[in-house]
This record gives structure tokens, sequence and C-alpha cells, in this order.
């Protein structure tokens, strides 16, 4: 099986999914650049798979991201579409886990956009959601289509191997995507999440 990520960037942007299970066969396959850790000249003992993070800079890990929604108008009901993801998270190692760990936090970030709300009373602090057997996460029909993209760039400073975090970044913008989509459909921008179908026709000057 073929897996195959677009922009290019990756050391290889096909690459069988068995050549990607372990991280030192997939160097191994694919060459070490003159600036990275080359096991095969180093004894056992030595060798490091990922070095340390360095003290004296401030590791980064970027992305961007774009969502299309659909608007119901006379319900509230708001729809995602397509969410678009790209990050910059150094060398990619492992496509397919790359595109799972974007897929897994732009569906939390849906939830954070659309669905999920934490309710305290304000005097006491109580919770007051019924729990999580009625919390409001995403369901599979909510899910949209996602289009997980790599910028693919080994980052040398960051480690020996080039690579960056890349398991909670996705979630942090989806969000704000989601949010500005509705504001392009609507005319009108909903400040506080979730964006609720009430929320929506309070906006539009449906409701008091």
């Amino acid at each position: 099986d073929q897996l195959a990520l677009n922009p290019p960037g990756l050391i290889n942007n096909n690459i069988s999914l068995a050549s990607t299970a372990l991280a030192p066969l997939f160097l191994l396959q694919n060459g070490f650049p003159s600036n990275f850790l080359d096991p095969t000249q180093l004894s056992l003992q030595r060798v490091k798979i990922r070095g340390a993070n360095p003290n004296d800079v401030t590791i980064r890990t970027w992305g961007a991201q774009f969502a299309e929604v659909e608007v119901d108008t006379e319900t509230g009901a708001v729809t995602v579409l397509k969410v678009a993801a790209a990050h910059d998270v150094g060398r990619v190692i492992n496509p397919l886990q790359y595109a799972s760990q974007i897929h897994g936090g732009v569906i939390q970030g849906l939830g954070l956009a659309l669905t999920e709300d934490h309710v305290t009373d304000p005097e006491t602090g109580n919770v007051l959601d019924l729990g999580f057997d009625a919390y409001a996460v995403p369901r599979l029909p909510m899910i949209p289509e996602i289009d997980a993209l790599a910028v693919g760039i080994p980052d040398p400073i960051a480690n020996n191997l080039g690579v960056k975090g890349v398991g909670e970044p996705p979630i942090i913008p989806t969000p704000a995507a989601i949010a500005n989509a509705v504001a392009n459909a609507l005319g009108v921008r909903i400040t506080d999440l979730p964006i609720t179908p009430m929320k929506v026709l309070r906006a539009l000057g449906r409701l008091e």
C-alpha cells in the first residue's frame, strides 16, 4: 500500500506503510543528511534515536487551517464540510501517524467549536453538566472531510532527527477557522464558543 502526502517536502512522498513502521528503519532506507546523526556510524551504546531539545532556543510548531461550512439560517445549524490543515512539524517520519494526529486534533477542535460546553453555576462553581454520557462530543456524521498537509521541512535546531510535536497543535486553530467561516457566511461574528444554533439565530436577529 502506498500513502502520498501533498505538498511535497517529506523525505519521500510515496513510501510504503511498512517502511514507516519504525523510525530507524525509515531513516536507514532514505539516508541521513550530513547535519543529522547517522546511527550506522555509531556504536549501539552511543546511538540516540531522538536527542533532547536545546536549552537556549524555543521550539515551536506552526500551522494554518481553513474551514468550509454551511449555515442553515432557518434553524441556525452549522455544518462543517471541509477542513484543510497545514502544519510545520519538522521532519515527518510516519505520514500515516501524522495524518491521524491532524484528524484527531481537528475533530477535537470541531467539538470545541460547535457542541461541547462546560457549564458551571456562577454563584457556587458547581458543575451543571449532566456527565460524559450526555456531553456533546463530535459524532461520526459531523466529521467533515479533513485534508492533512505537511510542510515537511526538517528542523536541524530542534533535535537530531529534525522533528517537532504534532499531537495537540491541530486543535487550536480549528475553532477559529470554523468561526471565521461562519462569520463569512452570516456577515456577523459570534464571539463565544460553542457556536450553537441558538447563538446563530440570535446573531441573525431571529431570537431575543
